[in-house]
């Protein structure tokens, strides 16, 4: 069985996974395990915490000094999120205190600069659960690989990760077999990212605000030929010039066109050992074509996206 994992900063494809998600498959379940690093609540910054907002944090006024008058009693917010909503969508309210922030909204990253066609961690994970991690090329051949369990440590809100991912897909319809909603276990962690950002700042390497995640991305493959692992940035290899990166040999593992060529063969492989099967011809399909041949995961991803609307793809403007 080949198995590709990917650690990319952006969406590439449905096997790219975001930076800060690490995965490992055990057994015949495969556990996702989140790492972040804490995001100090503010009432006029936004964090760069991702749409699984956590409510009930107390934040004091910072008017309130011992000389002053006595200070005002704290009052409840959350935990905010520069993370902009998708267009279309439902909008952030921007009120004072948890009225901030409108929850189970899908949302874009980062948190800083101008918007981006990448989804929030937490809508990427949300949708998995829905469609699996297969994506829409694999669901041509194999049924729907879903997470067994995500391991979070810091940052842990059972409320707010109940209401992402099991919470916002309850009442979904539409959805045709063998596709269903399959919430993940939401299980805690005390043990700590050794490379956060609070970390990194304790061994007193830089201070907290020149922290910052990589750029780049590292893909880790179990393939028959080829390297283990690669580098990569802005969508094309490490090393590689933008004249020549389109050339096949630059290309990165998950690419689109070198996915393509893997399902290629794939399908080849299977029609030729398996005639009886009937399975429709690929030669001479875009990649976008070939996707379109699993109609039963077009028509879940359908019903996805007209429960939660708005959702950015590759193809759309940001």
């Amino acid at each position: 069985t080949e198995q590709l994992a990917s650690a990319a900063g952006g969406s590439m494809s449905q096997l790219a996974v975001a930076a800060e998600l690490s995965a490992e498959e055990t057994g015949t379940a495969t556990a996702l395990t989140i790492t972040s690093a804490p995001t100090p609540a503010s009432t006029e910054h936004p964090s760069s915490a991702s749409s699984a907002l956590q409510e009930g944090s107390v934040v004091s006024d910072p008017s309130a000094s011992v000389d002053g008058p006595p200070p005002k009693r704290p009052r409840q917010d959350i935990h905010r999120t520069g993370a902009k909503t998708v267009p279309g969508g439902p909008q952030d309210l921007l009120l004072p205190g948890t009225g901030y922030h409108v929850r189970g909204a899908l949302r874009t990253k980062p948190g800083r600069g101008p918007p981006t066609r990448s989804m929030a961690c937490s809508d990427k994970i949300t949708r998995w659960t829905l469609l699996g991690l297969q994506g829409g090329l694999l669901a041509a051949v194999v049924t729907p690989v879903y997470l067994d369990s995500i391991v979070i440590g810091e940052l842990f809100d059972e409320t707010a990760l109940q209401r992402v991912f099991h919470d916002r897909l309850r009442a979904i319809t539409g959805v045709p077999p063998p596709f269903s909603v399959h919430p993940p276990r939401l299980l805690p962690t005390s043990l700590r990212f050794a490379h956060s950002r609070d970390l990194v700042t304790a061994r007193g390497a830089k201070t907290h605000n020149d922290v910052s995640a990589c750029g780049s991305a590292i893909t880790w493959t179990s393939l028959p030929s080829g390297p283990e692992h690669e580098a990569s940035s802005i969508g094309r290899r490490l090393g590689v010039s933008a004249k020549a990166a389109p050339a096949r040999a630059h290309r990165c593992l998950v690419s689109r066109s070198a996915l393509q060529d893997r399902f290629l063969q794939i399908m080849s492989r299977i029609r030729d050992g398996s005639p009886a099967l009937n399975l429709p011809s690929v030669e001479g399909r875009s990649y976008d074509d070939c996707k379109a041949l699993s109609t039963v995961y077009q028509q879940a991803k359908a019903a996805f996206h007209a429960h939660l609307p708005g959702w950015v793809g590759n193809h759309e403007a940001p």
